[in-house]
């Protein structure tokens, strides 16, 4: 506490008895150890805070380049199966679900088109193409289907 030691000298002068400053003395430094404890157990506290926020970091920074892996190996996967199957309808629904799924509606958008081009007698693939259309709000080209 600032100004303890001066507030003791002062209260001696003052003629305050030896054993009342004394006692004081004994309680503010009691009082001192006591807060110095809590400073310590925050500051404790505030370093395990920040390991933690670090680890925490490391962590979301690991999982986004385990998604940024894990949509590599779909993309390959999808762009093989349209590949191997270019005119399979399930094929090309798959891929524009997938497509559709991970934001990019233009490439979604090409494979429900070819299904419904390839298959105009499908109600299946006319229907996917539609809802895909309505789903990703793509109003103007909804009513050029339509």
């Amino acid at each position: 506490m600032p100004g303890k030691s001066n507030a003791f000298a002062i209260s001696r002068r003052l003629g305050l008895g030896e054993d009342v400053v004394e006692r004081a003395n004994e309680l503010v430094s009691t009082e001192s150890r006591q807060f110095e404890d809590v400073v310590e157990k925050l500051e404790k506290r505030r370093q395990g805070l920040e390991k933690q926020l670090e680890n925490n970091r490391k962590a979301w920074n690991q999982a986004l380049d385990d998604a940024r892996n894990f949509r590599e190996q779909m993309d390959t996967i999808v762009t093989k199966l349209v590949a191997a199957h270019p005119q399979d309808s399930t094929a090309l629904q798959t891929a524009g679900i997938y497509y559709y799924s991970t934001g990019r509606k233009d490439l979604a958008a090409v494979s429900f088109r070819r299904n419904a081009e390839l298959y105009p007698q499908s109600l299946s693939a006319s229907a996917s193409l539609v809802e895909f259309l309505m789903y990703a709000e793509m109003w103007k080209e909804l009513s050029v289907e339509g």
